[in-house]
């Protein structure tokens, strides 16, 4: 007498062959060329351009949700800016620190 086994193939994902899948995953958009900076001198992050830079990041937060965060700017090896923002949880008050883990 034959035994029969019942077999499954499994795709990538864990998700049965044949099965429909439920929702196809958005393509990720293109990346953006790669600008060459090897050339190009490095400007302050003073005055105007802090803020500018500052407001961008809170906007950037903002729309993605993220209640804080630590920025670092690194240039030629050496740390030239360092920067908390916001809080460290969402509905809280706890700012987020350069010592913030």
């Amino acid at each position: 007498m034959l035994r029969m086994l019942r077999t499954t193939a499994v795709i990538a994902g864990g998700i049965p062959a044949g099965s429909a899948q439920v929702a196809t995953p958005r393509p990720h958009p293109a990346a953006s060329p790669v600008t060459d900076l090897t050339r190009v001198a490095p400007q302050a992050l003073t005055g105007e351009r802090r803020k500018a830079f500052e407001d961008s990041l809170a906007e950037l937060m903002d729309a993605a949700g993220v209640p804080g965060s630590a920025v670092a700017a690194v240039q030629a090896g050496e740390i030239v800016y360092l920067e908390g923002f916001g809080v460290r949880e969402i509905g809280g008050t706890e700012p987020v620190s350069l010592d913030t883990h």
